[in-house]
C-alpha cells in the first residue's frame, strides 16, 4: 500500500507526504534486503526530485548504482530501472544523461520497448551522434501501434534518408496519426533539423497546424 502511495505522491508532486513514506520504505526494504523493491523506491524519488531538486537526483542515482554493483538484482529489473531514469532525463531535456542511461538499459534488457528506442535515438540526434539503436524483429515491431512503428522506422532509416525525405515522412506519415504530445515534440525537433538543410519553413507551420489539431 505504501509503495502505491509513494508512486501516487511522486506523480502528483506531494513532497511532504512523499518524503515520510520514502524514508520509511527505504529503512524497511534495506532491513529486509529487498533490493528489487528498494530500486522501485529510488525510482520514484528520482521522478519527484527531477522536478524540484536536481542535486537530490544524483544522490539517488548513486544509491541505485551501489545496489546494482553490490547486490543481486535480476537483469530485467536493472534494465527497467535504467529505462525509467533515462526517460526522466529525457523529459527534462538532459540528453547526455538520458543517452547514458538508455545505453546502460540495453545492456541488461532482452526485450526492448519501442518508445525507449525512439527516445534513445532522439538523444543521439540532438547530440549529433550517429543513430545506433537495437534492431527489433518483425514480430516484436508488429506488437506496437502503427504510429510507433513509423517513428521507429524513421530512426532506423535516419542515416540513409535525405533531409527532404525526412521532412516528407514526418509531415505525411507521422504528424497526421500522432496524438502523443511528447512524441510530437521529438518530431518537431527532427523537422526543424531537416528544414535547416533545405530552408522549407512552411513545413514547420504545416506540422504545428496538424499537431495542434491532434494533441490539444
Amino acid at each position: 500500500m505504501k509503495l502505491h502511495l509513494l508512486h501516487y505522491y511522486a506523480y502528483t508532486e506531494q513532497f511532504e507526504s512523499f518524503k515520510l513514506i520514502l524514508d520509511d520504505l527505504e529503512k524497511r526494504y534495506n532491513s529486509f534486503k529487498n533490493y528489487v523493491r528498494l530500486l522501485d523506491v529510488y525510482n520514484y524519488a528520482i521522478i519527484l526530485y527531477s522536478k524540484i531538486q536536481l542535486d537530490m537526483v544524483f544522490i539517488y542515482l548513486k544509491k541505485v548504482d551501489y545496489i546494482i554493483e553490490n547486490f543481486y538484482v535480476p537483469n530485467e529489473k536493472i534494465g527497467e530501472t535504467y529505462s525509467n531514469i533515462a526517460n526522466q532525463f529525457h523529459i527534462h531535456c538532459k540528453y547526455h544523461d538520458a543517452l547514458m542511461y538508455f545505453s546502460k538499459m540495453i545492456k541488461y534488457q532482452n526485450i526492448y520497448y519501442i518508445t525507449d528506442l525512439i527516445y534513445m535515438a532522439n538523444c543521439q540526434s540532438v547530440l549529433n551522434k550517429e543513430i545506433n539503436i537495437p534492431i527489433l524483429s518483425k514480430m516484436e515491431i508488429e506488437k506496437y501501434p502503427q504510429i510507433l512503428r513509423k517513428m521507429y522506422n524513421f530512426y532506423l532509416n535516419y542515416g540513409i534518408s535525405s533531409p527532404k525525405e525526412k521532412q516528407d515522412f514526418i509531415l505525411n506519415e507521422i504528424a497526421p496519426i500522432n496524438e502523443d504530445k511528447d512524441l510530437s515534440e521529438v518530431f518537431k525537433f527532427e523537422l526543424k533539423k531537416a528544414i535547416k538543410k533545405n530552408s522549407c519553413y512552411k513545413s514547420l507551420y504545416l506540422y504545428e497546424e496538424i499537431i495542434n489539431n491532434k494533441v490539444n
